[in-house]
């Protein structure tokens, strides 16, 4: 479905990173029979924090990130046919070299 590069560096405070992709009617119907994941691959943590996760505005995650993969998943209820939106926020700086949205069975 998504397969992209999201940047996210934070000096002070907070910093946001969002990636929007869709979902169409036939994944839909998968996900109501499956589950999504989030695949975000860590390259680099310059300086930790907390790293929180939401898809369309639904807390999927908050974690310190570890360099590598860290994975995720989401249910049918917090996706939406359509658009939807990954929001990643964050109090450390990380470089996330991909981000992988799918559909598992």
């Amino acid at each position: 479905m998504f397969g992209g590069v999201m940047r996210l560096y934070t000096l002070t405070g907070e910093g946001t990173s969002m990636q929007r992709f869709n979902i169409t009617a036939e994944d839909y119907k998968l996900l109501k029979n499956g589950q999504g994941s989030v695949r975000l691959l860590v390259g680099d943590v310059v300086r930790e924090g907390i790293l929180k996760v939401a898809l369309n505005g639904n807390a999927l995650m908050e974690t310190r990130p570890a360099e590598g993969w860290n994975n995720l998943t989401f249910s049918v209820t917090n996706a939406k046919e359509g658009m939807n939106e990954l929001l990643l926020t964050a109090t450390g700086e990380f470089e996330i070299s991909r981000a992988d949205v799918g559909i598992e069975r």
